[in-house]
């Protein structure tokens, strides 16, 4: 069990690891039952603003994007295969976005080569994570 001391260390550790920073607007998809919870507080230890996602949709997800010019997006394997497919111009609405994060495994082909969606994210995996960073 961890003591609270203990759970604020692992959410200062993951702000690190994550890369927050204090002017981040971070776009959680991920159930609070999982590391949705631990990556938004990680956030808000930053002095990043958490918006948080009821229940994905990627139309949703491009939306609020858009609307909350969020700079750290989560995003796992199929959430990045969706977005390959998305209509030319959504790397535009999207275009706030510095880094994708995910606790999923690598998606099949990097990212950064899909046809309709490469607006600079880069693909890299660290610790068990993934991540796509703006370059």
């Amino acid at each position: 069990m961890l003591t609270h001391g203990n759970w604020m260390a692992a959410m200062d550790n993951e702000r690190e690891v994550l890369g927050y920073r204090e002017d981040d607007v971070y776009l959680g998809i991920y159930p609070m039952a999982h590391v949705g919870v631990s990556w938004g507080i990680s956030a808000l230890r930053a002095g990043a603003t958490w918006v948080i996602m009821g229940r994905f949709s990627l139309d949703e997800y491009i939306r609020l994007t858009e609307t909350y010019q969020a700079t750290v997006i989560a995003g796992m394997p199929p959430v990045i295969h969706s977005l390959l497919r998305t209509p030319p111009g959504t790397e535009q609405r999207m275009q706030s976005a510095r880094e994708m994060i995910s606790g999923g495994g690598p998606p099949s082909t990097p990212p950064v080569y899909g046809k309709n969606f490469s607006h600079g994210l880069k693909f890299r995996l660290s610790m068990h994570m993934v991540f796509l960073r703006r370059s």
